[in-house]
């Protein structure tokens, strides 16, 4: 076999927003960098790798590419000739959990499945649930109470059967900034996918969308921590209602 070494660079498609990228272009600007008209963040990975003839060693790269090193929802990627390195998102290498097998059967079965933050990353990442969460606009880890309205009923995850529409929950997260693509987020409207949006959006998601289900609705995953609102002494109790439609459903 020869052995390759190949360079994959991955970044963000022209249509979705870089912030990280306008953040670094407004830095350089500031050091004496005049000039910038547009400066895109991405990654730059390493590869040695294998293979029967460069044929080969490039299936095996577009594998890697389309399932490990790129969220291909949001992500283009090529090979060779870049220099920039960063660390993988949140959720793409806990999709490959031998769990993930059994989550998949669990969850065709009809079980319920609840993603609270970093779940709700695997849960997109994993294929369960559509879209990505990826680093919020301002660039800054977010801690904070948010109030929330629940739009869908699909699933039974929340008690809008009364007056109540909105509900107040904390969110702690530096990538919760929920992206799909357009004709994504028409089939979540139509089919009533959308579980809850943010009433002040804090990180810039798409639809001010906080959390989603799956379309049998036994999936939710969600950015703000209903299990750190049971309780009265400690903020409130709006989220009991989804931690124990878990389990009673």
């Amino acid at each position: 076999m020869d052995q390759f070494a190949v360079k994959v660079f991955v970044r963000l498609r022209p249509s979705v927003l870089d912030p990280a990228g306008e953040a670094t272009k407004s830095a350089s600007i500031k050091l004496g960098a005049e000039g910038i008209k547009s400066l895109r963040i991405g990654k730059m990975i390493e590869v040695k790798i294998e293979g029967n003839g460069e044929n080969e060693v490039r299936e095996k790269i577009d594998l890697l590419c389309d399932r490990l090193f790129a969220n291909t929802v949001i992500e283009d990627y090529e090979y060779g000739g870049f220099s920039y390195g960063d660390y993988l998102r949140c959720g793409a290498i806990a999709r490959f959990s031998p769990l993930i097998n059994a989550l998949d059967e669990f969850v065709k079965s009809g079980k319920r499945v609840l993603g609270i933050c970093n779940g709700f990353q695997i849960l997109t990442e994993s294929g369960f649930l559509p879209g990505a969460l990826v680093a919020n606009k301002n660039l800054n880890f977010i801690c904070d109470d948010v109030e929330l309205d629940i739009v869908s009923s699909k699933g039974g995850w929340f008690n809008n059967g009364d007056e109540k529409q909105t509900i107040k929950l904390p969110i702690a997260h530096g990538e919760g900034r929920y992206h799909c693509d357009s004709d994504t987020l028409k089939k979540l409207v139509d089919n009533e996918l959308i579980a809850l949006r943010y009433k002040n959006n804090p990180n810039g998601s798409s639809f001010d969308i906080a959390g989603i289900t799956n379309e049998k609705g036994n999936v939710l995953g969600l950015m703000p921590h209903p299990e750190r609102a049971c309780d009265e002494t400690i903020g409130g109790t709006d989220g009991l209602f989804t931690l124990k439609s878990l389990i009673l459903k």
